[in-house]
């Protein structure tokens, strides 16, 4: 019984690490964006993990059920049920959203701006641009009659060029269209996503 309850102690403490190591990175990201994304410093935050299980997936979750959180603050008038659908939807349609974007950045990345760029530099991208959107979706789910977080979104714009920058290097003539593109890209597929899951599933 004893050894039982030591492993599950151990296990919620290294997903806990895991958590807060996320909104550490997260944090910097948003913060300190020229030091924090390059190449050589995101490899050595992440020490050869895969990104989507030790931060996309995580942080998804968290955005994903930001709404049901909010709900005893008093912020949202929708039943629980309702919360915990949109919050499943959500997660959905963020996990979806995630592999068609690696796979477009890479592949416009790759065929028109930098051939020799490598896999994990474009899903490091991927990465960091939801991890804004994360961030956003949070706030809003916790605190919903600020409208104003939403602006927040354009700061993508911003993200994308420091990594146009340090984490995946394009052509310094070339930066503006490659920013441009690959923000609004970002800001689209979500929106797409949830659109062709409504069309599926047309009672949610």
């Amino acid at each position: 019984m004893n050894q039982t309850s030591d492993a599950a102690v151990s296990k919620m403490s290294k997903i806990w690490h895991y958590i807060r190591f996320d909104f550490e990175v997260l944090w910097l990201i948003i913060t300190r964006p020229q030091e924090t994304l390059q190449y050589s410093r995101l490899s050595e935050l992440f020490r050869g993990k895969k990104l989507f299980p030790h931060f996309v997936l995580p942080l998804s979750v968290i955005a994903s059920i930001a709404n049901i959180v909010g709900m005893p603050l008093g912020f949202q008038d929708t039943s629980f049920e309702t919360e915990i659908i949109k919050s499943i939807f959500t997660f959905i349609t963020y996990t979806l959203t995630y592999y068609v974007l690696k796979g477009f950045i890479h592949w416009f990345t790759a065929y028109g701006f930098n051939d020799k760029v490598h896999h994990w530099q474009t899903e490091s991208l991927t990465a960091v641009i939801l991890g804004v959107t994360f961030a956003v979706k949070m706030l809003m789910g916790l605190f919903p009659s600020l409208f104003f977080i939403q602006f927040f979104y354009v700061y993508t714009f911003y993200i994308v060029w420091q990594c146009s920058d340090t984490l995946v290097p394009i052509n310094e003539n070339q930066k503006n269209r490659y920013m441009v593109i690959v923000t609004l890209f970002s800001f689209a597929m979500p929106v797409a996503v949830n659109f062709l899951l409504r069309l599926l599933v047309p009672n949610i």
